[in-house]
């Protein structure tokens, strides 16, 4: 996938950031009920990178692929993830994990018990 700071190719579309917001907040409104999961500040520097970092994650909300972002902390990852958020109007339920989580930290558990409730 090439990219640079206005489109994107995907496929063989190209569809810029704009239409991508555009065409999600359309496609998919948000519940009333979520609206407070909306971020509503984003203290994100737009560079030449972090514009196509966005366009990337635009591309992947509006055509519902799956993203995954990887690098070093401190690197913008989550930054880019909240201000597209704002920008999409998407509401945004953020996990940090780690090396160390497991897929039950993030699913859950089911704890046997016996029926005394011990």
């Amino acid at each position: 996938m090439q990219a640079n700071a206005t489109n994107v190719s995907l496929s063989s579309s190209r569809v810029s950031c704009a239409d991508a917001i555009e065409n999600t907040r359309k496609l998919f409104p948000t519940p009333s009920s979520l609206i407070d999961l909306i971020p509503t500040t984003s203290s994100l520097i737009e560079t030449p990178t972090v514009e196509a970092n966005l366009v990337r994650v635009c591309q992947a909300v509006a055509t519902g692929s799956p993203l995954l972002l990887e690098g070093a902390t401190g690197i913008g990852k989550t930054s880019v993830i909240v201000h597209a958020a704002k920008l999409l109007e998407r509401p945004l339920i953020r996990f940090n994990v780690s090396s160390k989580t497991t897929v039950a930290n993030i699913l859950g558990t089911i704890r046997m018990s016996s029926d005394d409730g011990v």
